[in-house]
């Protein structure tokens, strides 16, 4: 059985900030202080160009693989091999062309 990856839409129509409803859905994650930093480095450079948020869960990437494997071998506790991948755009997204006809988008 193959695995869906459900893509996660944060707009302007949420009724709030792009940037807060981010923030809010990575709350678990937040902890950590180069995380932190680096959110508010993006919101800093992309608050006025981006209009909505595609935030791609259980992303494999395979230079995030590579680094993960080699610090992770020595240790006793490993966590998700996962990331995330957050995709921004300047205009809205419509979930169901995203899905059916990602070429529209890139």
């Amino acid at each position: 059985m193959k695995y869906f990856n459900p893509l996660k839409i944060i707009n302007e129509d949420e009724g709030s900030d792009i940037w807060d409803v981010l923030i809010r859905q990575q709350a678990s994650i937040l902890t950590n202080k180069h995380y932190s930093w680096g959110l508010n480095l993006l919101k800093s450079g992309l608050k006025n160009l981006a209009k909505d948020i595609v935030v791609e869960p259980r992303y494999i990437c395979k230079d995030y693989r590579d680094l993960f494997s080699n610090y992770y071998s020595k240790k006793f506790k490993v966590p998700s091999p996962y990331c995330e991948r957050i995709h921004f755009f300047a205009e809205n997204v419509n979930q169901v062309a995203l899905i059916l006809e990602p070429e529209e988008y890139q």
